[in-house]
């Protein structure tokens, strides 16, 4: 039970590094294109701010890294590496890749660019090998 506790708190911590990464890649991209800007100001497309289940929004990335955390300590038997770094970006890697059909049925589904989709691909990509490093260096192997 204590160890689930520990994964929690964990999870809750790399929710604050993937929700800071969401944010700085967010603003890079709206600082590189304002194409990106047409998309999320569509409240045709998307939510409006003040829509109270716009507070997923900001709760995903620790539903992530939950989610990430107890898989972690199911999967990382399954990663041999050497060193916990490079298991812990393949499993991030993996995690990523099991992602993207989403991705590719938000794409073809909304109304939303290419460009906001490779956005948010490289975004979920950043995050999910950040979560896996962290996981491989603080949950242990078992």
């Amino acid at each position: 039970m204590k160890y689930h506790f520990k994964k929690i708190r964990i999870a809750i911590l790399t929710g604050v590094i993937l929700s800071v990464i969401s944010f700085r890649l967010s603003y890079f991209a709206h600082f590189i294109t304002s194409e990106i800007d047409k998309d999320y100001s569509n409240t045709c497309l998307l939510r409006s701010w003040s829509d109270p289940k716009m507070l997923w929004f900001f709760i995903h990335p620790f539903v992530t890294s939950v989610i990430m955390a107890f898989t972690w300590s199911f999967a990382k038997g399954n990663f041999k590496d050497k060193f916990n770094t490079e298991s812990g970006a393949r499993f991030g890697l993996l995690f990523w890749i099991i992602s993207l059909p989403s991705l590719l049925l938000s794409y073809s589904i909304f109304p939303i660019s290419l460009l906001l989709t490779i956005t948010w691909a490289i975004t979920g990509l950043s995050q999910a090998i950040v979560a896996g490093y962290i996981f491989s260096k603080t949950i242990q192997r078992g």
